[in-house]
């Protein structure tokens, strides 16, 4: 291109940019830019940077070292400074040796556990973490700040009791934990060594980890003297080794920040961005498809090249969209300034810092030129009809007829631009196939939904051609729409594009989030179901109780109480470890065992079927429901397998086989089914005992046995009361990401119904003008909208079907949930917006439109 022709554009460019009606199109580019925008600073500011992560677990130290290397008794508080002794001279100074103890137990109905931090808070060494809200740094033994005041409800000058009553405590101020939401305790020094070693008796898991602190000194000699400590205390092999896996750096730290929220939900930011940016430039371009054809038309029977006259339209309408892009852009920005101070307050913790927002936007801003590239691409395919209106030649330079022209000017680049798209759709399809292989986490079904959206997509035209003949023409008015639409099909599809991206990733986000929501609610089940109470070996349940235990137990539960020992199909050593195990064949979970039918149906907390009955007493198996492989049939019959590690050393004849529902509860986890235990022990099957179930408790009971066993000074762990599991809080950018969705698809959703109205007002009021009703426009009108927006949802749905289906088979922990009531709300609402926008757009048609009109 020479530069009289670049002046020559660029003067034609300028005279199309002064189109209001190209000008009034592009506000679906500011509002998906704005959009979009926000979400990146919204989703990026929940991740915390790799300093933050450092000032949370460093403090204002450089490296940490020490974390599960040795376990200290109650009383033992030596550790910290025979380790510093162990150090250079001058190597100590300004080091600091700390304690955690995570089994810290409040003296609660129900128990409380938290985690009890001890260090000399009035150095402090975590600045950034802990600011000080009333009161003191503690600083004698026994005197602790509470944090989070909030959640363990503490003041100043009060005393907290824990371990049973056993150990109190003097609050001496509150604080802040700017990275938490729960309490821990910040205890003074030597708090640990003022404990009683006798807790173990009431409390064997009480244990606290010492861990060293420090700055600008050698790892390798804070490795050594903590390693030499280790070794002598508790000798063995490869203490070293493990004394240096536990090494923290802040340079670690800093350059492993936490994963981005927008890696965490490509449907929030990435999948969109990919998709709507260039899907909304096409959009502009089949808005003002009409006028464009028109304008190129005169400008090539005036004797202008079109391939001048589709670059200066091209660079008009890109102009614009990259006008508004900015100013959406930098709308987004202010909108997630003001989401991240909210977030900041709502969240309690620090807002992580936006990051690459430069990248991001010019990012947008060139997915826009590859969106008008297309739009200019598809605006030359239609040349032909205006170089039809005036004399041209063929190829050979002989002249031509109209065929003649467009065979040989527009045909071989139609084909060209079809096989192109064609070739781009198989190969995205083929991507479909190989990644949904491998999906088997939310993120992945997200980016299989893009890769879903973006093959149906470059299919389109085809489908909507397709759908456009199984329309029905019944009368008039729909036969008139229905040509309409076929006679505009870049507007058509553009339309169809865009509000297919919106409909699919909202859809099908609502979905996988409410199927994730549904899963987290299924783990964390109670303990017990209501009525029951479990009490344990504070080791494990798979342990029967020490005897004081069972005998401070039957003496205070009710009379009217049943009671049921828990029995496992295993033999264990003297370590708790299983020598050997019995389980179903093809199953590595564990097998229950009870002693009568009765002990059954209490401890799964609802009646047996008559059926259910019959096989556990003909020496059968109840499975799980929910269980892996559960039996199928009425006829189902399995072995028992016994196993010595993993190796089979035995098998049982087959047994009979039922499945029974047991609501999700503490006590079967790691089990998946029930005998009697008579018939184990007929078929010589190894049998351990267990944990002891009370059933038929009224809460007040079980909350008062509790009570006795901590006020005994027994750990209130080995005496397991229903508590109502807390509320399901999924995470932050899953929640913003389908909220903004939602908002994202019905704002632009209303955007495109108005736009497209706009563009087709003129030849609307080329109806009316010619005596057509203006009720009989509205209809056509609103008909064109519902058959748009129907075809849209058809594709959405497709396309928001798969990737959860895909995902929920290959992640078989997922159960599928489809939200009904909140699919439905948003169809009508996006419905119902769009034909109120249609009906007020329309409004103010007259039958003095211009003929010529847009």
């Amino acid at each position: 291109m020479n530069l009289h022709t670049a002046r020559y554009t660029a003067r034609l460019t300028s005279r199309f940019m002064r189109s209001r009606a190209l000008v009034l199109s592009t506000s679906i580019v500011f509002l998906v830019t704005m959009c979009l925008m926000a979400m990146y600073v919204t989703l990026d500011t929940l991740s915390l940077s790799g300093r933050q992560v450092a000032d949370r677990d460093l403090g204002r130290f450089d490296a940490a070292v020490g974390y599960g290397s040795i376990a200290l008794q109650p009383g033992d508080d030596s550790f910290g400074a025979d380790v510093m002794g162990r150090l250079p001279g001058g190597e100590a100074s300004g080091a600091m040796a700390m304690l955690s103890a995570t089994d810290f137990q409040l003296t609660t109905t129900p128990t409380r556990e938290v985690t009890l931090l001890e260090g000399n808070w009035a150095r402090q060494p975590f600045p950034d973490r802990y600011a000080l809200l009333s009161g003191r740094w503690p600083i004698r033994p026994g005197e602790v700040v509470v944090t989070e005041p909030s959640d363990v409800r503490a003041v100043a000058g009060t005393t907290l009791a824990a371990m049973g009553g056993r150990v109190r405590l003097r609050v001496v101020g509150t604080a802040d934990d700017r990275f938490a939401r729960m309490s821990n305790i910040l205890a003074a020094p030597q708090t640990w060594a003022t404990l009683n070693p006798r807790l173990l008796q009431g409390f064997p898991r009480l244990r606290a980890q010492p861990f060293l602190l420090w700055s600008g000194r050698s790892a390798a000699l804070v490795i050594d003297a903590v390693a030499a400590e280790v070794a002598e205390r508790q000798p063995g092999d490869g203490v070293r080794e493990t004394v240096a896996a536990s090494l923290m750096t802040r340079q670690q730290l800093i350059s492993r920040p936490e994963r981005s929220s927008i890696e965490r939900s490509p449907a929030g930011y990435t999948v969109p961005s990919l998709l709507l940016t260039p899907g909304a430039v096409i959009l502009v371009f089949g808005l003002n498809n009409r006028r464009f054809r028109r304008s190129l038309a005169v400008l090539m029977a005036v004797g202008i090249r079109p391939a001048l006259g589709v670059a200066s339209i091209t660079l008009a309408a890109l102009t614009w969209c990259l006008a508004a892009a900015t100013v959406g852009g930098v709308a987004g920005v202010a909108v997630g300034a003001v989401a991240r101070m909210v977030l900041a307050e709502v969240r309690d913790r620090p807002s992580g810092p936006v990051s690459g927002l430069a990248p991001a936007a010019l990012r947008l801003l060139g997915l826009m030129v590859v969106g008008a590239a297309c739009g200019g691409l598809a605006l030359a395919r239609s040349r032909s009809s205006a170089r039809s209106q005036q004399t041209g030649r063929t190829a050979d330079g002989r002249p031509g007829t109209r065929a003649d022209n467009e065979s040989v000017h527009t045909g071989r680049f139609q084909k060209l631009g079809r096989d192109l798209r064609h070739v781009l759709a198989a190969i995205m399809w083929s991507a479909v196939i190989i990644f949904a292989a491998e999906v088997d986490s939310p993120a992945e079904a997200m980016v299989l939904s893009g890769l879903l959206t973006a093959a149906v997509l470059l299919l389109v035209p085809e489908i909507t051609r397709l759908l456009l003949r199984a329309l029905p023409e019944c009368g008039p008015r729909r036969r008139l729409a229905r040509r309409r639409l076929a006679a505009d099909t870049i507007r058509v599809n553009a339309s169809i594009t865009v509000l297919t991206i919106l409909l699919s990733i909202s859809v099908g986000y609502l979905t996988l989030f409410n199927t994730l929501v549904r899963t987290l609610a299924q783990e964390p089940s109670p303990d017990v179901l209501p009525g029951q109470v479990l009490v344990t070996n504070p080791s494990s349940t798979v342990l029967a109780p020490p005897a004081p235990i069972v005998k401070r137990a039957d003496a205070s539960v009710p009379r009217t109480a049943a009671r049921a020992q828990l029995r496992y199909l295993l033999d264990l050593d003297g370590a708790g470890e299983a020598k050997r195990s019995a389980t179903r064949e093809g199953s590595d979970a564990s097998v229950l065992a009870l002693d009568s039918v009765d002990q059954v149906r209490q401890l799964i907390a609802h009646p047996l079927s008559s059926a259910q009955q019959t096989v556990l007493r003909n020496g059968g198996l109840l499975v799980w429901a929910d269980a892996e492989r559960p039996p199928r049939g009425p006829a189902a019959r399995t072995p028992l397998v016994v196993k010595s590690a993993d190796t089979v050393i035995g098998r049982t004849a087959a047994i009979p086989l039922a499945t029974v529902d047991v609501p999700p509860s503490g006590w079967r986890t790691g089990t998946d089914a029930v005998m009697l235990t008579s018939r184990a022990q007929q078929l010589g099957l190894p049998l351990t005992s267990g944990a002891i179930m009370y059933s038929g408790l009224t809460e007040a009971q079980a909350e008062a046995l509790q009570r006795g066993f901590v006020d005994a000074g027994l750990d209130g762990k080995s005496v397991q009361i229903y508590t109502p599991p807390p509320p399901i809080i999924p995470q932050t950018a899953f929640v913003i990401t389908a909220v903004g969705l939602v908002v994202l698809l019905f704002l632009a959703g209303l955007t495109v119904t108005r736009e497209q109205t706009r563009a087709l007002r003129g030849y609307l009021g080329q109806l009316t003008s010619i005596g057509i009703s203006t009720s009989w426009t509205r209809q056509i009108l609103l008909y064109e909208h519902v058959v748009v927006l129907t075809f849209s949802t058809l594709l959405a749905a497709f396309i928001a079907a798969l990737p959860i289906l895909v995902f929920v088979s290959s992640a078989s922990s997922f159960t599928l949930s489809i939200p009904w009531g909140q699919l439905l709300l948003l169809s009508t609402a996006i419905y119902l917006g769009v034909i109120l926008t249609a009906l007020q757009s329309v409004r103010g048609l007259r039958a003095r439109k211009s003929l010529t009109d847009g």
